[in-house]
């Protein structure tokens, strides 16, 4: 037996005794959130720090925002907080020569097997 209440134009179910029995005690396990974790607690304002560095970097160096959307900046990010302190950056000359170097020889290969295809 289903009993509606009327809300102005709404209507709403409202469950019967025999459904609130067993639906109380499981919805205790069905959350939707997750646990706060000790580091979100106690790091807000290392994160938060961050996070301003990490837009600073965005602004000075007019780095569209989209950026951010990326599964490259999500890994490299994933992959700095991996490594830990201490990280010494790529150096220009890195960046400019050997990884560019390294990503074309990537590119071309890729570019290699799709033409034999």
């Amino acid at each position: 037996m289903e009993s509606y209440v009327s809300d102005s134009e709404n209507f709403r179910k409202r469950p019967s005794q025999e459904e609130n029995v067993g639906g109380e005690s499981s919805s205790i396990f069905k959350r939707r959130g997750s646990q706060t974790t000790i580091n979100s607690i106690f790091k807000k304002s290392e994160r938060e720090d961050t996070c301003q560095q990490i837009s600073l970097f965005f602004y000075n160096n007019a780095i569209p925002f989209n950026v951010a959307r990326s599964e490259e900046f999500t890994k490299m990010v994933e992959m700095i907080s991996k490594h830990g302190p201490g990280i010494k950056p790529p150096s220009y000359h890195e960046i400019r020569v050997k990884y560019l170097k390294q990503q074309i020889e990537k590119t071309n290969q890729i570019l290699e097997e799709h033409r034999l295809c």
